[in-house]
């Protein structure tokens, strides 16, 4: 799902990533240890206070969406870890356990965070950030995604495979979701993003912290859940010149700059710039520069 405006909380985008999946022992699953987790199709419907869970052979089931004094009361706090950090959560029921248990074919519980618990980031402070708080993420508020170097990694991907046999061709589409990204942008050249400190979409600034190491969970197909070495290796190589499966860089992680917002606003897509860059790339909204993925992130709406 692409949207224009999205509303903004205090640890990023409103519920990104405030629910996870846990085994019974309280760890973690993402699609690393469960691929098939990107199968579930999460759908936040702001209206209605609820959270759509939808999966391949499953019936469609909701959670709220505000974790309430209500909630809390009839549901048991939990605690699990993000990143080596204790998180503090409420389970979110029976029924949403059973439906993850029956897809995963373990037993497994669904839980939101805590409202009231506040996580910091680890990072040193940045000057013109916020000291931010953290949903269920592992290093920052925001991730974005270049276009243009997504299309220099499958061109790369391409070359490589002209060479070898049977392997898939992935189009940027595909690998753009394998990265599950809140923010894709155009119109700039491949990796500029590399050299850049700030950032401003729509009337939102943004502070970059550094960029994200990529592991093999983007090896993960978004539409099947099947793992490919791709485009890992290509991304690799681009940085360090030789094939390998280790951590590379790659996505600007973004905080909010320091700015009186309120507790809860907009924030509307179709133009950016860089900072102090003065130039202002602009264009219809029908076609914008900046888009955001809530559903490149949806699927991150479970971690």
């Amino acid at each position: 799902m692409q949207v224009y405006n999205w509303p903004v909380g205090p640890h990023g985008l409103l519920y990104d990533r405030c629910w996870m999946v846990v085994n019974r022992n309280g760890v973690c699953l993402s699609q690393k240890r469960e691929p098939s987790l990107c199968l579930v199709q999460p759908q936040v419907h702001l209206s209605s206070n609820k959270l759509l869970l939808q999966a391949p052979g499953m019936d469609t089931i909701s959670v709220p969406l505000k974790n309430t004094s209500d909630m809390r009361s009839r549901y048991k706090g939990c605690q699990s870890k993000v990143c080596g950090d204790r998180v503090e959560a409420v389970d979110c029921g029976d029924e949403a356990a059973s439906w993850f248990s029956d897809f995963l074919g373990q037993p497994c519980r669904l839980i939101s965070q805590n409202p009231n618990f506040s996580r910091d980031t680890k990072k040193k402070s940045i000057e013109g950030a916020t000291t931010p708080s953290l949903s269920l993420v592992n290093e920052a508020q925001y991730l974005m995604i270049n276009s243009a170097s997504v299309q220099l990694i499958q061109e790369l991907m391409s070359s490589r495979q002209e060479n070898s046999m049977g392997d898939q061709q992935l189009d940027t589409k595909n690998i753009t979701s394998r990265f599950r990204t809140n923010f894709i942008i155009a119109g700039v050249e491949a990796f500029e993003e590399d050299n850049w400190s700030h950032l401003v979409i729509g009337n939102t600034r943004f502070v970059v912290t550094g960029h994200c190491g990529r592991c093999q969970m983007v090896g993960v197909d978004q539409e099947t859940g099947a793992k490919t070495k791709e485009p890992l290796l290509s991304l690799s190589t681009y940085r360090t010149g030789k094939v390998n499966s280790q951590h590379q860089r790659f996505q600007a992680l973004l905080m909010h700059e320091k700015m009186n917002y309120p507790p809860c606003y907009y924030v509307f897509l179709g133009d950016f710039r860089r900072v102090p860059d003065a130039s202002v790339i602009r264009r219809d909204h029908s076609s914008p520069v900046c888009q955001l993925h809530c559903s490149a992130r949806a699927k991150r709406l479970l971690k």
